[in-house]
């Protein structure tokens, strides 16, 4: 259903409810002689009111439309308030001035309450509806799809997208080439619109190749999320179907993706990936952006970590690329600036990957405290960052000691939590045993040291996928 249609439908019920009001019997989709329908019919003893819900301008067609119909009072109701007499005995009124006419045409007495009194309050016409009437005013109804979904694609793509290459080949006599990559008469709608800034160059030169682009507005960026929510409702039942088959992988992508790694490079992963990535995090203190997120911070680290273990990864690339159907997931051989990617960028929409969160919060994290995965990847992530700490402070041993502390409580561990692997280590000769102060341990063997780790990362990844089976 289109968002013009639903708006429409939320108006017909209001109607409805006040006809009911004021005793009429109501009946939806009158059918016409000629095959037409009008909106509401409603009849009260001998009187019969007719009454058409117009969310276009095209007023001529409804006028003609009732203008067949015999009925005692006839309206149509519009959308934005217009000041338009009566034409061939039509009353054309928006929603609120509907009412008001409505009494004083049945001569309803003063202390009979109005009907809106106790009906919920419509909802504003959203962004979508306006944008939909905007272009069916203009003419050009069918560049409202395209539009929508070009501006979709620079949100997802960070709020600029690429919209074509030009090429100046030397010498400077040869034609200039041009590369389309977007449809210029859309960016011209946007821009005309004040949707999209107009187009400038964001990488390189003529002669490799520059890459020109636009960037949304504040406006277009409000449309392109009100388009978002919107596919997300339309599609929530494909998105589920999808989901299901492999629900704790959607939930790790999801969630991994959430933090703003929803820009997915797919090339190959190797396992040192999984430590190093979360390991550059901690050491932005990255606790702004995972304090938005209404998830513990160990559960987030926990997710962008496993979802760098290659498997999983290629796993979660599948789901996103099963997505791309519904339009909230981007596929493109290039980057927001234009440069290609090695494979491709995979851009997913900040509310798809919420849905996706919440929809399978419940039972993914049962699952994962019940089997104790989380705990056991954060401790070979808190042993790899140890050693990146020791290295940046090894002469401030009390800077050391507090950010160790902070990366433990991160992960949600104790440093007794870290005890079973390092005695293990120390056994083998691995390492240091672990001591309750700076600098915590030695690694004698960093070799054998990352070999283990790798083949813990293994272990914990096949324990993950074996939970989805």
């Amino acid at each position: 259903m289109s968002h013009r249609s639903e708006f429409h439908g939320r108006v017909v019920e209001i109607i409805e409810a006040i006809l009911r009001h004021y005793g009429f019997s109501v009946q939806r989709e009158y059918r016409l002689p000629t095959g037409e329908r009008i909106d509401l019919v409603g009849q009260k003893d001998s009187l019969t009111i007719a009454v058409e819900v117009s969310i276009t301008s095209d007023l001529a067609k409804d006028i003609d439309k009732l203008s067949k119909f015999n009925a005692d009072l006839k309206f149509i109701v519009v959308v934005k308030p217009y000041e338009i007499p009566t034409i061939n005995g039509i009353h054309i009124v928006d929603l609120e001035g509907f009412e008001p006419r409505l009494r004083k045409l049945l001569k309803v007495p003063l202390d009979y309450p109005p009907a809106l009194a106790s009906l919920p309050p419509l909802p504003p016409l959203s962004s979508l509806d306006e944008f939909e009437n905007v272009l069916e005013g203009l003419g050009i109804k069918e560049f409202v799809e395209p539009a929508l979904k070009l501006l979709l694609k620079a949100h997802l793509m960070g709020g600029q997208v690429p919209t074509r290459f030009v090429y100046w080949p030397y010498p400077l006599e040869k034609p200039l080439k041009e590369r389309l990559l977007e449809d210029p008469r859309v960016i011209n709608l946007l821009v005309t619109l004040g949707l999209a800034h107009d187009e400038y160059g964001i990488h390189g030169n003529y002669q490799e190749g520059k890459v020109f682009g636009i960037t949304l507005t504040d406006k277009g960026v409000s449309l392109a999320k009100a388009y978002e929510k919107h596919l997300v409702n339309e599609h929530r039942y494909e998105i589920v179907n999808v989901v299901k088959s492999k629900p704790l992988i959607s939930f790790i992508t999801a969630l991994a993706c959430l933090r703003g790694a929803s820009l997915v490079y797919p090339p190959k992963r190797n396992y040192v990936d999984a430590l190093a990535h979360v390991g550059f995090l901690l050491a932005i203190r990255d606790i702004d952006r995972v304090s938005e997120l209404p998830y513990p911070s160990e559960l987030i680290y926990f997710c962008i970590s496993a979802f760098n273990l290659p498997k999983i990864h290629n796993e979660g690339v599948k789901i996103l690329r099963d997505l791309e159907r519904t339009g909230l997931v981007l596929i493109s051989p290039y980057d927001f600036k234009g440069r290609a990617c090695e494979d491709s960028c995979i851009y997913a929409s900040t509310e798809l990957l919420k849905f996706i969160c919440n929809s399978l919060y419940k039972d993914s994290v049962a699952k994962l405290e019940e089997s104790g995965i989380p705990k056991k990847l954060s401790v070979l992530i808190a042993l790899s960052e140890l050693i990146g700490i020791q290295n940046k402070y090894r002469d401030k041993p009390e800077k050391l000691r507090i950010e160790f502390e902070k990366t433990l409580d991160l992960l949600g561990l104790e440093m007794n939590d870290l005890k079973p692997l390092v005695e293990d280590l120390y056994l083998k000769r691995i390492s240091s045993k672990l001591m309750d102060k700076e600098p915590y341990l030695v690694i004698l063997d960093r070799h054998k040291f990352m070999d283990i780790l790798i083949w813990h990362l293994q272990e914990i990844e096949e324990e993950i996928l074996a939970l989805d089976k």
